[in-house]
């Protein structure tokens, strides 16, 4: 039994503001810089897209887009896990109480 859908029927609510390039602008920006904050991002696609668009029409629509949560991570950008491997090789058999950090 399928779902009947009348294809003359008009589109209910308002247009969306974003098209479909700007999300993908929006998208592309975030990868880039994944800590921006919602004002931040608005500032972008007013310079960059010419799209005055509110805070919360951005958190909705990112919200749509499944990215609703911050994540931010700690990991340094430089961390090789090739490196990492061949420190742990190197210096594995030195015991941890004759080891010092320094940050």
């Amino acid at each position: 039994m399928g779902v009947y859908r009348n294809s003359d029927a008009c589109a209910l609510g308002r247009p969306r503001l974003l098209t479909m390039e700007d999300k993908v602008y929006v998208l592309s920006i975030l990868k880039d810089n994944p800590t921006l904050y919602l004002d931040e991002i608005q500032d972008m696609m007013w310079y960059n897209q010419s799209v005055n668009i509110s805070i919360s029409t951005l958190s909705r629509n990112l919200r749509e887009m499944a990215m609703s949560h911050k994540k931010i991570s700690y990991q340094a950008l430089q961390q090789s896990q090739l490196l990492r491997a061949t420190w742990l090789a190197a210096y594995a058999d030195i015991p941890m109480d004759y080891m010092v950090w320094l940050d």
